[in-house]
């Protein structure tokens, strides 16, 4: 028959299977970002020439489409790296606070802060791996989270 559905192939009636990942793997892909991102910290923020000007343009944004508050709004920039998207939310929010596994990038983080004479309270960096250490951030809430 022209215009029938008899000639097409009966759909499969298996679902393709999934690969399963193991913790143990998990963790070993966390340890080589980790140790990625360390070795990469000191240039991290040079690896592209526009980089600083793409990541001011990011906060510009945010600022312009999400509600921010700079006497109450609370962000966690979560793989926040060195800081170039928390250091251009500042004036924005209250706080921001990174996250990341990479303790050279959490240290470059708080360097950026100091260095623009931010205080703690207004942005700082912790190590933390989010998938097992919460309670390292006291069961604090964010607003927004980047």
């Amino acid at each position: 028959m022209h215009g029938s559905l008899a000639h097409l192939p009966a759909p499969a009636t298996t679902t393709p299977a999934v690969p399963i990942v193991t913790m143990a793997e998990v963790d070993s892909f966390q340890e080589i970002n980790r140790k990625y991102f360390n070795q990469i910290a000191n240039t991290y923020d040079d690896i592209l020439p526009t980089m600083r000007e793409h990541t001011a343009k990011i906060a510009q944004v945010m600022a312009e489409q999400v509600k921010l508050d700079p006497e109450t709004t609370s962000v966690m920039d979560f793989a926040c790296g060195t800081g170039l998207v928390s250091i251009n939310l500042v004036p924005y929010v209250n706080e921001v606070i990174g996250v990341d596994i990479s303790d050279a990038m959490v240290e470059k983080y708080n360097e950026k802060a100091s260095m623009n004479e931010l205080s703690a309270k207004k942005m700082k960096a912790v190590l933390l791996d989010i998938s097992k250490d919460k309670e390292k951030l006291g069961g604090k809430k964010f607003d927004v989270i980047i």
